[in-house]
Formats: C-alpha cells, structure tokens, sequence
C-alpha cells in the first residue's frame, strides 16, 4: 500500500448487555500491531445517547402535530344558567406546532363541539303550556290545537386558533408550556318547538336554527408534556377561556324564512319571536370558562 505507513482498524461486538469496541494500529510495512485497545459500553448506555440526541433535535427544531380532546369544560358565564353546560360529547381539535428554538413555540389549529351545549334534563325537551309562552301567539296556537310545547336549545360551535407559548424544559422527557391562543369560530344554535294537543302527543316539531359570526376567546393557560419517545409525546393542560366580543345582531332561519332578532317575527309560527325562549330569556353566546385538555403530539 504504496504512502501509506499505518492503518487502523476495528470491531464492535455484542456480549451480553454490553457491546465491547476493539482498535488496532497497524504498521503497514512490516504488519507489525503498533497500538491496540478495546472498551466495553453498556448497551443501554448507546440507547439512553441515542435518545438524548435525538430528544435535543426534536426540542429544538420540532414541528409537530397535537390531537386532544376536552373531557373538562365548565361555563361560568351567563351562558351557563340560560344555555347550559356540555351535555355529551367533548370538544375536540388538533394543531400544528412549530418550536423556534429550544423555547419559544407557536401553533395553529381548529377545534368544534362533538356534543352541544343545553340545560341539564332538557333533552327530551320541557314542556310549557302554551298560555304561559312568552315569545309568541298563544291564543293563535291555542286555536289550532296547540295546548303544550315542549321545547329544547341546543349550542355547538366551530373555531380555529393561533397560539404562543414558552417552553421550560425541565428534563429530557418532561415539559411545560406557559402561553395561550386566541380563538375565532362560529356558533350554532338550534331551538326545537315540540307542538303538543291537550294529550300531550306531538302533533309536529319545528326547528329554528341561527349561526354567529363573532365569536373572539382569548386563553392563557399552562401545558404539561411528557415524552414517551423522541417523537411521542402525551400532554395534559388547563386554560381559561375569555370571550372577548360581546352579543351582536343574530339571524334566525325556520324553514325558508330569515328574520333577525331585533324586530323578526315568523308569523307562520303563531308569530315567533326566536330571539328569547319561551319564559323571554335571550339567547346568551359566552364560553367563557375552566377547560381542561388533554391528548397525543407527534413531532417530525
């Protein structure tokens, strides 16, 4: 090997739950083993290296996608006495995660109801005597048979959120993000007439429905992180949802009918006035309230 005066080789091998290294230094003249030596690493050793690597890669330059559902969310706004609380179903949604650095994170997501917002045992509707309605024309309805209404409300809505967020890392596995996002969606509401005669058997039922354009939370809130791979994470967070707009115009639509709830009536409906229930509450959209989440990230 013309130039060359020495070469080193090697080998590593399994023994056990170690692996032992083993170099040599070579004259390459005379083949004469100038230098050798071996060590012995424990196997686990390598594993634990590994995923510190590749946990420091991730930590620093990770995008990444979180998927989590909300098992705890409790209104502690006038919403909650008018409209009610998650009746079944937890809000779910998902976001796009990008750390800036070691620190520093941001992300963008959408999140909706897979339940809907009522008042507890309204379900199956509460039934008023319809002398006793205070958003329509009883003596119209009693006319036509009407004696009884059951009626029930139902509220979902849809949003998409940016975020931003400070990250301590307290160890290799374990995290915390302080920050928060800001929310803008819309919500949806349904108002279900159950038209009942004096046996109280439904003759018909009619649905009014109405979408709300300005729908503004802001929450700050903290998330936990743990690592159960370089690229798995499970988290859990709480954060306090502030809704920031307040109630503007709503339209309401029965059948091919549109009305807003300032002066609309349906007269085809015993002249309806769907912008309260029957005892004249307004309909209140206000998600302020306690939330936890909780759910999976993989990070790329």
């Amino acid at each position: 090997m013309e130039g060359i005066d020495f070469f080193v080789d090697g080998s590593v091998t399994q023994l056990g739950d170690s692996f032992t290294v083993s170099m040599r230094v070579v004259e390459v003249n005379t083949s004469k083993i100038i230098y050798t030596a071996e060590a012995a690493i424990p196997k686990y050793d390598i594993i634990d290296y590994s995923e510190k690597l590749a946990a420091a890669y991730v930590s620093t330059y990770g995008l990444g996608i979180e998927f989590y559902l909300t098992p705890f969310y409790y209104l502690n706004s006038e919403m909650s006495d008018i409209e009610g609380q998650i009746a079944e179903g937890w809000p779910m949604g998902f976001t796009i995660n990008y750390r800036i650095n070691k620190n520093l994170i941001v992300w963008l997501g959408m999140e909706g109801t897979t339940g809907a917002f009522r008042l507890e045992d309204t379900f199956e509707s509460k039934q008023y005597d319809v002398l006793d309605m205070a958003n329509l024309d009883s003596s119209a309805a009693s006319l036509d048979g009407i004696s009884f209404i059951g009626y029930h409300k139902e509220r979902t809505y849809a949003t998409g959120q940016i975020g931003f967020g400070y990250v301590f890392n307290f160890s290799r596995k374990f995290n915390a993000t302080l920050g928060g996002d800001l929310k803008l969606g819309m919500s949806f509401l349904q108002q279900f007439y159950h038209m009942r005669d004096t046996t109280s058997s439904v003759k018909q039922t009619r649905i009014i429905r109405s979408q709300d354009m300005s729908f503004l939370i802001l929450s700050p809130g903290i998330k936990l992180q743990y690592f159960l791979t370089p690229r798995i994470t499970m988290n859990l967070g709480y954060f306090y949802g502030y809704q920031l707009n307040q109630k503007e115009e709503t339209s309401y639509t029965y059948a091919d009918d549109k009305v807003n709830d300032t002066d609309g009536f349906f007269p085809e409906l015993y002249n309806l006035y769907p912008g309260v229930d029957p005892e004249g509450n307004e309909h209140v959209i206000d998600f302020t309230g306690h939330r936890v989440i909780m759910g999976i990230g993989l990070y790329f």
